[in-house]
């Protein structure tokens, strides 16, 4: 059951620290189980007394109160009792008001809470997006980034980008997340990848797709022709004559595979005929023989 510790208080959502303690202050005398009047046994009201004593504990504290206003209802979904009464200073309160420290009585309500203790919830994760070059994506690279946490805190984080991450990829960076308001680890960064185009490769999963153009004279004759690849220039030997229907597969050139060693895709080049935008006369003749003869 949801619990309304604005309303069991009678303050509003606006209230100040000082007017829920006067709201919290008058309850007490109220309800205090030592205190005469009133219709109430003294187990009723001992349990409105920790009723109010919980709600005063939660919107007392800065904190406290933030994650109530931030998780409503699954606020003691959340937190045991032990959070909530925990760093909460009842007996100045009582003394102020000359009543018996009770304190005992909230302890109690949750002693022997080992068995039933939820882990201290962790602080909240944050996501940064990050862009990097294709290339980058294919060696690996370090980046400088500045992040903010919820708090508004700027963060500064040299991050490695493994090789061969893969666009869309999260890179999970344990514990440099916002701080928990109640103790418990921090949570954690998420480094959300998007990889750049480039103008000459195209990514296929962790294969490269390539174009190169090639003369007519290679295509017929065959021979070497350099091809660049994410490695630096390769030397390719073309059959005679070129089979421009299939790609050429240049095996293990392709994308390096995330967290497996040494493991990569590979490299597929089209080819295509590098044609002149004019004839020369010698070439315009050589094109007639060429046809003469069937090529």
């Amino acid at each position: 059951m949801t619990k309304d510790y604005y309303s069991t208080l009678g303050v509003a959502k606006t209230a100040s620290k000082d007017e829920i303690k006067k709201a919290y202050k008058k309850l007490a005398l109220t309800y205090h189980p030592d205190t005469s009047g009133g219709n109430m046994s003294s187990e009723e009201k001992e349990k409105k007394f920790k009723e109010i004593s919980e709600a005063y504990a939660v919107l007392s504290d800065e904190k406290k109160k933030q994650q109530y206003d931030t998780f409503g209802s699954d606020f003691q979904d959340k937190f045991s009792q032990n959070d909530i009464f925990s760093g909460v200073d009842f007996r100045a309160v009582f003394d102020e008001l000359k009543i018996q420290d009770l304190s005992d009585l909230f302890s109690g309500s949750f002693s022997g809470s080992r068995q039933r203790h939820r882990a201290r919830p962790k602080g909240r994760d944050v996501l940064y997006p990050l862009e990097v070059e294709f290339l980058d994506a294919f060696h690996g690279t370090k980046k400088s980034i500045t992040y903010h946490l919820y708090d508004g805190a700027p963060q500064h984080l040299t991050v490695t980008i493994p090789p061969g991450v893969r666009d869309g990829v999260k890179l999970k960076i344990s514990g440099k997340g916002s701080a928990s308001p109640l103790g418990g680890d921090h949570g954690d960064l998420y480094i959300q990848v998007s990889v750049g185009k480039h103008n000459e490769f195209e990514r296929h999963g962790d294969d490269i797709i390539t174009t190169k153009n090639i003369p007519i004279s290679l295509a017929l004759l065959g021979g070497k022709v350099d091809l660049n690849t994410c490695d630096g220039l390769k030397q390719v030997r073309l059959p005679s004559p070129v089979n421009f229907q299939a790609k050429l597969r240049l095996k293990g050139l392709g994308f390096p595979i995330m967290h497996s060693k040494g493991a990569r895709g590979d490299l597929f080049c089209q080819l295509a005929l590098d044609l002149p935008n004019k004839l020369t006369d010698k070439q315009r003749s050589i094109a007639s023989d060429l046809k003469d003869i069937g090529l």
